[in-house]
């Protein structure tokens, strides 16, 4: 049975297909939570880089995903990668605290250019937006300083130090995430 994008939020003509393994990765030029300019040549420089799309700290799907990627972030890690979390959600003292887990960098796409590069990011339709009022009394839009509420799949992509994405987990179902397990064994 095939898929259908408005179920997960997605407004069905602004579906996003994601980049494919054996593209070449747009590099990331976005400001951490904390103010701080991520260059991605110096995380290349260093090792692969995985480059994962967040929806938001509001998201319990998402707040599970970090949960279980910070318990076994150890052997992404151990393996030279760098963890960035991208998101369109903006920083302010309640969601902080996911970005400021150390060992993984939170990136604010404030503009969604970046989601727009790795082809993640769709619009929201109206009623996903107004059960998020009712259940979480979340304004999308508001929550992102977004004129039009805009997310992106919760994607995940490792690059490698050439700049080619070698791994890829792209699931327009929000609830379905890329398994740490998979992550690692790209790395390797």
């Amino acid at each position: 049975m095939a898929q259908e994008p408005e179920q997960y939020g997605i407004v069905a003509s602004t579906l996003p297909q994601g980049l494919n393994v054996g593209d070449k990765a747009p590099s990331v030029k976005l400001k951490s939570y904390k103010g701080e300019s991520f260059s991605w040549n110096h995380a290349l420089n260093q090792g692969p880089v995985v480059v994962m799309f967040y929806r938001g700290s509001w998201c319990p799907a998402c707040s599970k995903q970090m949960n279980n990627l910070i318990d076994s972030l150890s052997y992404i890690l151990e393996k030279g990668a760098t963890v960035i979390a991208v998101s369109p959600e903006r920083f302010d003292a309640e969601n902080g605290k996911m970005g400021m887990n150390e060992g993984i960098i939170f990136l604010y796409d404030k503009d969604g250019k970046t989601m727009g590069d790795y082809d993640v990011d769709f619009l929201v339709t109206d009623g996903y937006q107004e059960k998020l009022k009712q259940s979480m009394n979340l304004d999308l839009a508001e929550n992102n300083e977004q004129e039009l509420a805009t997310l992106p799949v919760p994607a995940t992509f490792v690059v490698s130090q050439n700049g080619v994405i070698t791994y890829r987990y792209f699931d327009i179902n929000y609830k379905n995430r890329a398994p740490v397990s998979q992550i690692v064994e790209a790395l390797k």
